[in-house]
């Protein structure tokens, strides 16, 4: 909540509310206070709000994002291998 006088842009908050960070992240918030449980995003208490830090959203991003890439495999090609038509010439199937 802003008062008279403050000029705070909500794109530099530092916190912001469950329904906004389960909505940035595309996810429900049940889900949302599940991976605040197992303590994947930083929360603050006060008093009755939960305000979840929003560089913790982006750490938890940028994990997932490097998880996502590091379990990727190789891309082959696509279909079956084709032989060669000397091979095929000569009667050498695999």
């Amino acid at each position: 909540m802003t008062g008279p006088g403050t000029n705070v842009d909500p794109g530099d908050a530092l916190t912001i509310r469950v329904p906004a960070a389960a909505q940035m992240l595309g996810i429900g918030k049940t889900k949302l206070y599940e991976l605040i449980t197992a303590r994947e995003i930083d929360v603050i208490k006060v008093g009755r709000a939960t305000l979840i830090v929003v560089r913790s959203l982006e750490r938890f991003i940028e994990r997932q994002s490097a998880a996502a890439g590091a379990a990727l495999p190789q891309r082959r090609g696509r279909g079956r291998p084709r032989h060669s038509f000397a091979r095929s010439a000569a009667g050498i199937d695999s």
